[in-house]
């Protein structure tokens, strides 16, 4: 499986001998592996192989914003040619952003696995949030 600018397709060639005709291929463990390392930046290192096969495996942008008064993070579903995104404001400590994300994260599992017509944080999402916070807590964080 390769990555080419977000979307997925398979692929027998590895980003070292497609370099010259396209630099912007990945892996889906070399996408993993630099989702990992960026995730250690901002939550608990055991946290960061799991939050990052989720981006990979959930297919979604996920940005680091400037502090936002009004909220910690967001989720949007796709819309036109964009994926699906989630910010997650920069400056919460480890244990916030990992919280803040995992709870955007269950509100895309619950788009993704219901559609639209759900309460944002109905029955759907906190089965979703359950799910995904069960896996986290299982790493001791």
């Amino acid at each position: 499986m390769c990555i080419l600018q977000g979307i997925s397709f398979h692929c027998k060639y590895t980003k070292a001998n497609l370099f010259p005709y396209f630099s912007n291929v990945y892996t889906r463990t070399d996408q993993i592996e630099r989702n990992t390392a960026i995730s250690r930046k901002y939550i608990d290192a055991k946290a960061a192989p799991v939050i990052a096969y989720w981006i990979v495996e959930m297919d979604f942008k996920l940005k680091i914003k400037s502090p936002r008064v009004t909220r910690f993070g967001d989720y949007r579903p796709p819309h036109g040619n964009q994926n699906h995104q989630i910010t997650v404001n920069q400056n919460l400590n480890p244990y916030a952003f990992l919280i803040t994300l995992v709870h955007e994260i269950a509100h895309l599992k619950a788009h993704t696995e219901f559609g639209f017509r759900i309460l944002p944080h109905g029955t759907e999402w906190k089965s979703s949030f359950k799910n995904l916070m069960g896996q986290i807590m299982s790493l001791d964080v």
